[in-house]
């Protein structure tokens, strides 16, 4: 599920990273939502092409921490099971959660990331580099992934995605 804002950026869909609540406030800016979504899936053929036919726009996707990545998955997939949150980062793989290993499989196309962390400020900075209106901005739910957050489950997610932890320390600078 893409948002493309004509001549300015196609921003791309990424589960668990508040892209629902920022594609909302790109539609509310004056987006259209693209033609990129199921069954292609958020980064699947259609949204190949898209980038492909659009070589010069920025393609901006939202990020976050994956250790919270991954708990809010377990938190959102998991919730009434006895398994904890680190098998959880173990065994689960549907194609949402992770495709070839890695968590994010999104990275690779972005030219721009908006952070969950700090989602309000790059989300605005955006919309003002852009010069595109500033409406309400979006909700984020919080979920209860806080708790599922463990040091277990942050060891499993260092084993099993350690590109992507990678990643995400080279992102933030840490």
């Amino acid at each position: 599920m893409s948002t493309i804002l004509p001549g300015k950026f196609v921003f791309l869909y990424h589960p668990r990273t508040a892209s629902r609540a920022t594609k909302r406030a790109l539609v509310a800016a004056g987006g259209k939502p693209g033609p990129v979504g199921k069954p292609a899936g958020h980064h699947g053929k259609l949204a190949r092409s898209l980038i492909a036919s659009t070589p010069d726009i920025p393609i901006i996707c939202t990020i976050r921490n994956p250790y919270d990545v991954v708990a809010s998955y377990a938190a959102y997939r998991w919730p009434n099971t006895k398994k904890g949150p680190a098998e959880f980062a173990e065994t689960h793989s549907d194609r949402d959660f992770c495709r070839d290993g890695r968590l994010y499989y999104h990275a690779a196309d972005a030219t721009r990331f908006i952070r969950y962390e700090c989602l309000y400020a790059e989300l605005h900075q955006l919309l003002d580099e852009y010069k595109l209106p500033l409406g309400a901005f979006p909700f984020v739910g919080e979920t209860e992934s806080k708790k599922f957050r463990t040091r277990s489950l942050e060891d499993v997610v260092k084993d099993r995605f350690p590109d992507d932890v990678q990643f995400w320390r080279d992102f933030i600078g840490g």
